[in-house]
Order: C-alpha cells, then structure tokens, then sequence
C-alpha cells in the first residue's frame, strides 16, 4: 500500500503545524465585509505572513488599531517586516 503514495512529497514544516495562508484578495475581500468602521479594532489571532494584517491596515486607514499575533517567531517578523512599509503603528505579539 505505502508504494502507491511513494511519489508524494512530504509535507512541509508549515503544513505540519497547520500553517494555511489566504490569498490577498481573499484576505481583501474579506477585511472589506467584516470591517465596519474606520475606528474599529482587529485583532489577526494567527497571523502567519500577515496577509489579514496587511488587508485590515488597509481597510482601517488611520484611526484603527490592529493587534497581530502568531506563535511562529519567524513568521512574526517577516511579517512585520512587510508590514512595516504600509503601516508603523500595528502591535506585534509572539
């Protein structure tokens, strides 16, 4: 039985831990409909590239606040370092 599947690639590290990432137009989309107002406060719970960051910070514009969490280091930094260029203000947490 294990032949049949001897092609397959394993699964990355991400995949392992449960690490999906939403496309951008998607995490658009998204931010667009559930954001209400310009003052409202999100909190991206795991945030992993920051693709939600990223839309939310957009949608918000400047009188929002966006509150980033993930549990992964690395991934915290590069997406704050991505982030950083459109938006100084969005509080990091690892």
């Amino acid at each position: 039985m294990t032949a049949r599947f001897k092609s397959k690639a394993a699964p990355s590290a991400k995949k392992l831990r449960g690490g999906y990432y939403t496309p951008a137009p998607l995490s658009d989309y998204l931010c667009r409909w559930a954001i209400r107002s310009s003052s409202d406060r999100v909190v991206e719970p795991s945030c992993g590239d920051g693709s939600f960051v990223r839309a939310a910070a957009a949608t918000l514009g400047a009188k929002g606040s966006v509150t980033a969490v993930e549990v992964v280091s690395g991934e915290l930094e590069r997406a704050r370092q991505s982030i950083g260029q459109v938006r100084s203000d969005v509080q990091w947490r690892c």
